[in-house]
């Protein structure tokens, strides 16, 4: 009987596909929820950006506030008593989004990113906060035409693809520095562990190659004094570097746990 016991649902899941065919295409497997977004009437597939408890349409590109898209034709559509203004939003799978070719034409695999016109993504052209993958390809003969195609969202914080003369080293560092300055504000709990399991690991490291370095300088000046005392100078040595090499495992194990509370 157990090997019939999954029957019932699988029926149910059928039926649902050959009768309700959009909710199990390719490009709606999202799920909206209700979201009050702050301006004038926006467009089906606008970008929207989330910040000090207030949404908003994205008007800047590599926009760090990106948190979805409008999407009326979601599969699933959550809504809750008395919602009548809110605007559903889809945080994750493949949406229809407006975009442009403000950064130039997009092919499929491109990755996109928010741009200056309001709530319409472009194709990512540097490192920096990123939407999602493109599914197709947009190629309007002017750039400030804009369309819709489907994107797989993935909101993050991305490097550009390596290639001869992309970035800079110091465009590379600088971007760095700045994800570590946004880290740092959003989550300083996190970046106090990783603060300190870095001075951890770097500390008991520094005091290993600095007590090798001793302990190797003092055992060669005392079998140069007394050369009969071979023996236990060496062991003396063996068992001071056995004692580091333990500091050294404590220190990074240490740092190991706090990284990872």
């Amino acid at each position: 009987m157990k090997r019939w016991s999954f029957l019932p649902l699988i029926t149910i899941v059928v039926f649902l596909c050959f009768r309700v065919p959009q909710a199990c295409a390719v490009d709606d497997l999202s799920i909206a929820h209700p979201v009050s977004i702050s301006g004038a009437a926006i467009e089906d597939g606008s970008i929207v950006g989330y910040l000090n408890t207030n949404y908003h349409v994205t008007t800047e590109a590599y926009d760090k506030t990106m948190y979805g898209v409008v999407n009326k034709e979601a599969a699933v559509e959550l809504q809750y008593a008395g919602d009548t203004t809110d605007y559903p939003v889809v945080t994750t799978g493949i949406v229809a989004v407006r975009v442009s070719g403000e950064s130039g034409a997009i092919h499929k695999g491109d990755i996109m990113t928010s741009s200056s016109s309001p709530g319409v993504a472009m194709r990512a052209t540097k490192s920096g906060f990123v939407l999602g993958v493109a599914q197709d390809d947009f190629v309007p003969s002017d750039p400030k035409t804009v369309g819709t195609i489907p994107v797989a969202l993935d909101i993050k914080f991305a490097f550009a693809a390596d290639s001869p003369g992309s970035e800079t080293i110091s465009t590379r560092l600088l971007d760095l520095v700045k994800l570590s300055t946004i880290a740092t504000v959003e989550q300083p709990t996190v970046a106090l562990r990783y603060l300190v399991s870095a001075l951890l690991s770097i500390g008991s490291v520094v005091f290993t190659v600095l007590s090798f370095a001793r302990v190797a300088h003092k055992g060669t000046e005392a079998l140069g004094r007394n050369p009969l005392a071979s023996r236990s100078i060496l062991l003396g040595m063996i068992v001071n570097c056995l004692i580091s090499l333990a500091i050294l495992g404590s220190g990074l194990g240490a740092a190991y746990v706090i990284m990872h509370a």
